[in-house]
């Protein structure tokens, strides 16, 4: 339930940039669904934002650019 309040306190709120780490961990499909939509909507305002994620699909369908991290 913190993590929730967290990830909607993070997206309601006006941020140049935004740093979301793991948002779509323990929501459902319309949760992730709806966290999607509303980076989405970030983005094409301008927005900055950086998602660390392990749900590789789910970020080629979110994102403008990947960056993967090995070895650590």
């Amino acid at each position: 339930m913190r993590k929730r309040l967290s990830l909607l306190l993070a997206l309601l709120g006006e941020n140049d940039v935004l740093i979301l780490d793991e948002p779509f961990s323990g929501l459902d499909i319309i949760g992730i669904s709806e966290v999607s939509r509303i980076i989405k909507e970030k983005a094409e305002a301008g927005i900055n934002i950086v998602v660390v994620s392990h749900i590789w699909k789910l970020l080629h369908e979110i994102v403008d650019e990947v960056v993967v991290l090995t070895g650590g």
